[in-house]
């Protein structure tokens, strides 16, 4: 069969798909979502921001293994992909002849068609992934199989020490001082030795700069693409649509049972370019069309197509950490869990002081049942069904875009 034909079967099936598939349900008014919203998006910040305990308790990390290869940085992402029941789909290469902006409905039937994961042996990569939301922070180093390192600003370590600290020192994470580097060449060493000193080879950046929800790309900062190219480092674009309906901390939304689609464009290497501007033209054009490969996917009517996408076969990059690392990983486990129990009990005492009041005291089953009533009401609603309320502001941008 050909690419042509295969596409329009996609298309067919796609299109039969979305009329059998069960309408969205109706959405209540935009303040009154956030509201209901509240219970889910809270529980999931308090899970990111204690991950650590819950990924020992429940043996994603075991604290107890202090030899033998292991994966934490997958497992820690994993642990998020599993409790918010997210679904990795991947997104195939554009069939020769496809416009750019049109979602590939038949890509299920070409499930090899999609550039895998570059995982050169004993070699570094650097991934460049588009910055969504909280969630690239577990999204992105489970999508690169736990082999990278997160370069991360200096803030998230300060507004989430409890799960920033571990990854940081289990060498997972590489956090810097945003701003301008008066001395390049210093932090470019500074960078070698962090990247030297980790098991996991790679690196993920995000060469936008900042989170952004628009449906445009921001211009690409070249900081690190001359990094790469001095350190002829080979880089690969890896491009996911729907981050930010798994979490987004601007809206303070947040759903559960989304997908995930990614793009992951064939890898750039330095080393075949005689000129450093040749070789950021070529991640340019890289970046770019990923982007207009993975955008459709956010729009709601392309939900059959998206579930119509193989399921992403990523997994974990198994290393051999040293002893005095795996020591730490567990005494952070331990340190954690005894902080968050501490907090839960300090919470709860607080709770009894600010109701201890004597109008308040018979009133308290009654609160607790309602705060209950709003806790279960917020979980079912903040199921990521694939309609317009749960998508970001810039689906409509792309719409937009693809109509012109």
């Amino acid at each position: 069969m050909s690419n042509s034909d295969s596409s329009g079967g996609g298309a067919a099936a796609a299109a039969a798909a979305a009329g059998q598939r069960r309408a969205p349900r109706p959405r209540p008014p935009s303040a009154l979502r956030t509201l209901l919203n509240l219970p889910y998006f809270a529980a999931v910040v308090f899970l990111m921001y204690w991950s650590m305990p819950f990924c020992a308790a429940l043996g994603y990390i075991p604290p107890w293994q202090l030899w033998g290869a292991r994966s934490d940085i997958f497992y820690w992402c994993k642990f998020f992909v599993d409790a918010f029941r997210i679904d990795a789909r991947v997104i195939p290469r554009p069939i020769e002849g496809q416009q750019q902006g049109q979602p590939k409905a038949g890509a299920a039937a070409n499930p090899a068609a999609g550039a895998p994961l570059h995982r050169p042996p004993g070699r570094p990569v650097i991934y460049l992934a588009n910055h969504r939301s909280w969630a690239d922070f577990f999204l992105d180093a489970y999508l690169t199989a736990g082999r990278a390192q997160m370069l991360s600003r200096m803030a998230v370590l300060y507004a989430f020490p409890w799960f920033m600290l571990p990854i940081t020192t289990a060498r997972g994470c590489v956090v810097f001082k945003r701003g301008a580097i008066a001395d390049k060449d210093r932090f470019n060493a500074w960078l070698d030795s962090k990247i030297a000193a980790s098991p996991a080879p790679g690196l993920v950046v995000y060469p936008e700069g900042h989170r952004s929800s628009a449906a445009h790309s921001l211009p690409l900062k070249r900081g690190m693409l001359h990094y790469a190219y001095g350190r002829k480092v080979p880089v690969q674009v890896v491009m996911s649509a729907g981050k930010e309906r798994v979490l987004s901390e601007r809206r303070r939304r947040a759903a559960w049972g989304g997908i995930v689609a990614t793009a992951y464009a064939a890898p750039v290497d330095p080393k075949d370019f005689d000129t450093s501007d040749g070789f950021m033209a070529a991640v340019q054009k890289s970046w770019d069309a990923a982007w207009e490969v993975a955008a459709p996917y956010a729009l709601p009517e392309n939900r059959a197509a998206l579930e119509a996408l193989p399921k992403n076969p990523v997994g974990p990059e198994m290393f051999v950490w040293p002893p005095h690392l795996q020591a730490a990983q567990t005494a952070f486990s331990l340190a954690s869990t005894v902080a968050m129990l501490a907090t839960l009990w300090a919470w709860s005492r607080a709770a009894l002081w600010l109701t201890s009041a004597s109008v308040l005291v018979p009133l308290r089953p009654l609160l607790a049942a309602l705060a209950l009533v709003w806790v279960m009401a917020s979980f079912v609603a903040c199921r990521d069904d694939g309609s317009a309320e749960d998508g970001s502001k810039a689906a409509a941008v792309v719409r937009e875009r693809k109509d012109a």
